[in-house]
């Protein structure tokens, strides 16, 4: 289920027992004076703005949280960049083209950062962290994020090209300013796998194996310390 609608859920289910307990409660033990009567309508009035509280909490959850709701059928962002890097791939097989790079950046200590700044600041680091990447990177490098602190690049660059990119990414992270609202100092790991787009079949299969071995690099890079890149072959 969907935990923005938890409070809402449980207050409803409560309100719902404690109208049924009054009901019954009234039906056994008739009031028998207006003090009876006040209880009840006291017990109600704080029930309604118990009931209103969790309301709002979840109205902000919706608004706040980061993830969409998309409709049946509909393809997200993270679909459209899977798919788009397949027909890269696999018209630069057509056309012999064999210098791609499979890029994944990571918010190293991403727990952390989070605890330290809480959930709207660590949404306020990912927007930063993400344009720090799109900023350091080519033009025409496919970008996208997959969860909130984790973004994933396709690029076609030779290798020296790639790594002077790789150190103005991590730099541009490394300085970014107020991150979160307050004052922390962030790093990133990436994983670098080395695409050979001749191997690229016709399917997002391919691509996806990619993709968790540059997530599997970018771990050997955050345990190695962070702040760096591990590169790999496909």
């Amino acid at each position: 289920g969907d935990t923005v609608l938890y409070p809402l859920v449980v207050i409803s289910v409560l309100n719902s027992a404690l109208a049924a307990f009054v009901a019954v409660a009234g039906l056994i033990f008739p009031a028998s004076s207006g003090d009876d009567l006040q209880f009840v309508r006291s017990v109600n009035q704080l029930g309604f703005i118990i009931y209103m509280v969790c309301a709002l909490v979840s109205l902000v959850g919706f608004a706040t949280r980061r993830e969409r709701v998309f409709l049946p059928g509909a393809r997200s962002a993270w679909e459209n960049f899977v798919a788009g890097c397949r027909d890269r791939l696999v018209r630069a097989r057509r056309r012999g083209e064999r210098s791609w790079a499979l890029l994944v950046f990571r918010l190293d200590d991403e727990a952390d950062v989070r605890d330290a700044v809480g959930v709207t600041g660590f949404d306020a680091v990912c927007d930063s962290f993400s344009r720090a990447i799109c900023n350091a990177l080519p033009a025409d490098a496919d970008i996208a994020e997959r969860r909130p602190g984790t973004v994933a690049v396709l690029v076609s660059r030779p290798e020296p090209v790639i790594r002077a990119a790789l150190r103005g990414a991590l730099g541009r992270v490394g300085r970014m300013e107020n991150a979160g609202g307050m004052e922390i100092q962030v790093s990133a790991s990436v994983g670098w796998v080395a695409v050979d787009s001749g191997e690229i079949a016709e399917g997002d299969g391919d691509v996806e194996a990619l993709i968790e071995r540059a997530e599997a690099a970018a771990d050997t890079a955050t345990r190695a310390g962070g702040d760096r890149w591990e590169r790999v072959n496909a």
